[in-house]
């Protein structure tokens, strides 16, 4: 069952979560709905977890670097997804910790 960002937990029916109006480009983007797994969950899988942080380090940059330059209309969705990234890394760093 995928997870939801949103929620943070299994089992969020991502279709009728009610914070997902419509497509959410930062939390659900449709393309990474495609499976029968998390698209996220796969890369920290196959990375591990030290691998998966610098992934998520480098999709923030990514995305903090390149904000403004696919339209006005982009720029918010842009630094959305890349505090949706330094959200995810931080969590991993304070999982770790405890």
């Amino acid at each position: 069952m995928n997870r939801c960002h949103n929620h943070g937990i299994r089992g969020c029916i991502m279709s009728e979560c009610d914070l997902v109006q419509g497509e959410d480009m930062v939390n659900h983007p449709p393309h990474y709905n495609m499976y029968p797994f998390e698209v996220l969950e796969a890369i920290h899988t196959l990375l591990g977890t030290e691998g998966y942080k610098h992934y998520l380090l480098g999709n923030e940059l990514k995305y903090r670097l390149r904000a403004g330059f696919k339209g006005k209309d982009k720029v918010q969705e842009d630094i959305d997804k890349a505090l949706f990234y330094n959200k995810e890394r931080l969590k991993l760093d304070s999982e770790g910790e405890e």
